[in-house]
C-alpha cells in the first residue's frame, strides 16, 4: 500500500449496520399504572389523605376508625375515618351507610376524600335520624382500593358508651365488582367510652338543737355616762337637802310630844 493512500476498514459498514439493527430492536416498555401507587415512578395517583391501610387477605372490609377517640370527655370533638379495604379485588363503585345515636353525637363536618371514585360521589347526612350515606363510582376502570374515602367530625353530647356502625342491612351499603356484582363484605365498627365526670358524695350530719339563754343588757353610751358625772353633785346636794328636811321635821315632832 502506498504511503499517501487512505486506509479503508472493510468491516466498518458491517459494524455500523449491526449497531443500527440493534438500536431498532430497543423498545421502551410501557408499564401499567395503578392509581393506588404513589411516587415519582408511578405518578401522583389519587390524592390519598393519611396513610393507606395495608391490604390483607380475606373478605373486602368497610372499616370505621379514629385516631382521636381516647380520653374523650363531654363536648370534645373527634374525626371518624371511613375506610374501604378491597384487598386485591377491583371495584367499580361503593356505597356506605353509617348509623349513630343523635342524642349522643352531633355532626360538625363531613369531607369526601377520594379523587378516583368521583363519579356520582356524595355524602348525605341526616342528623335527626342519625344516618350518613356515602357513595362514589370509578372514573374509568375498576381498581383496588385500600384507603380512607371520607371523614366525619363529631362532637360528643353524652357520657358513657358511644358506638357508630355500618348499616349492614341497608341496600345503600355495597361494593361493586368489575362486572357490577355485589362483593361479600366484612365490617369493622367503631365504639369508645366517654369519660364520666367524677361524682363527689356528700354526707349530711344531723345536729340536735341546743337551747341557749340569752342575757339582754343595755349598753350605756359614753355620752350618757359623761352627763351623769356632770349632774352627780346636784344629785348628792339634793339628797342631803332631803335628808336635812326630814331630820328637821322629825325633831319638831319630838318637841311637840314633850
Amino acid at each position: 500500500m502506498k504511503s499517501n493512500q487512505k486506509f479503508e476498514n472493510p468491516f466498518g459498514n458491517i459494524f455500523e449496520k449491526a449497531y443500527a439493527q440493534d438500536a431498532d430492536l430497543i423498545v421502551s416498555p410501557t408499564l401499567p399504572v395503578d392509581p393506588n401507587l404513589q411516587g415519582p415512578l408511578f405518578g401522583t395517583g389519587p390524592d390519598i389523605t393519611g396513610t393507606p391501610t395495608t391490604p390483607s387477605s380475606g373478605l373486602a372490609t368497610i372499616k370505621l376508625t379514629s385516631d382521636e377517640a381516647s380520653d374523650l370527655q363531654m363536648n370534645d370533638s373527634f374525626t371518624l375515618k371511613v375506610e374501604i379495604l378491597s384487598n386485591d379485588l377491583n371495584i367499580s363503585g361503593f356505597g356506605v351507610t353509617i348509623v349513630f345515636n343523635p342524642n349522643k353525637l352531633e355532626i360538625l363536618n363531613t369531607k369526601y376524600l377520594d379523587t378516583y371514585f368521583t363519579n356520582n360521589n356524595e355524602i348525605n347526612a341526616d342528623e335527626f335520624n342519625g344516618t350518613i350515606s356515602i357513595k362514589g363510582d370509578a372514573l374509568e376502570d375498576a381498581i383496588t382500593i385500600n384507603r380512607a374515602i371520607a371523614e366525619i367530625e363529631f362532637a360528643v353530647r353524652s357520657e358513657g358508651l358511644i358506638d357508630i356502625n355500618v348499616d349492614e342491612d341497608s341496600e345503600a351499603t355495597f361494593l361493586n365488582s368489575e362486572t357490577g356484582e355485589n362483593i361479600p363484605l366484612n365490617f369493622l365498627n367503631f365504639e369508645t367510652q366517654v369519660g364520666v365526670s367524677e361524682v363527689t358524695s356528700t354526707s349530711t350530719t344531723m345536729i340536735s338543737p341546743t337551747q341557749t339563754t340569752t342575757s339582754t343588757y343595755k349598753v350605756i353610751p359614753k355620752s350618757d355616762i359623761e352627763s351623769i358625772s356632770e349632774i352627780w353633785p346636784l344629785f348628792v346636794g339634793g339628797l342631803v337637802l332631803v335628808i336635812g328636811l326630814w331630820m328637821k321635821k322629825a325633831s319638831q315632832k319630838d318637841e311637840d310630844i314633850f
